[in-house]
């Protein structure tokens, strides 16, 4: 695994990292209930309103890639960027901890990064 932070944050580098980490994995073992738990509150809403599904069956349907090696970590104050080799995962920092904002992104040109799971 391999960490690089801009805002130079270590402790945030990694804490972001475990969170992209925690919900790979979950969602590579097909636990879409502990993938959910830690996506952020907006993106739970919206994928559930938009599957009209249960968040844990949604979120399974979404086909996301499955988990990278390397981990690069981009942290500022309350938002952070992860790119996972295999997928970008945007998260925000909330009262109990980073959460989940935006998974299964790739950028696209100049356009903003088009993302399978995104919060409102």
């Amino acid at each position: 695994m391999v960490l690089s932070g801009c805002a130079g944050d270590q402790g945030r580098d990694d804490a972001v990292a475990d969170v992209v980490q925690r919900f790979q994995s979950a969602v590579d073992a097909g636990d879409g209930e502990g993938a959910c738990r830690l996506l952020a509150p907006s993106a739970r809403e919206t994928l559930t309103q938009e599957a009209q599904a249960p968040c844990a069956d949604a979120l399974l349907e979404e086909d996301l890639p499955p988990a990278g090696d390397e981990v690069e970590a981009e942290v500022y104050a309350t938002a952070a960027q992860v790119d996972t080799g295999t997928d970008t995962v945007f998260l925000g920092r909330y009262d109990d901890g980073w959460r989940v904002v935006a998974a299964g992104c790739a950028a696209s040109g100049d356009e903003p990064y088009r993302c399978a799971v995104e919060g409102g």
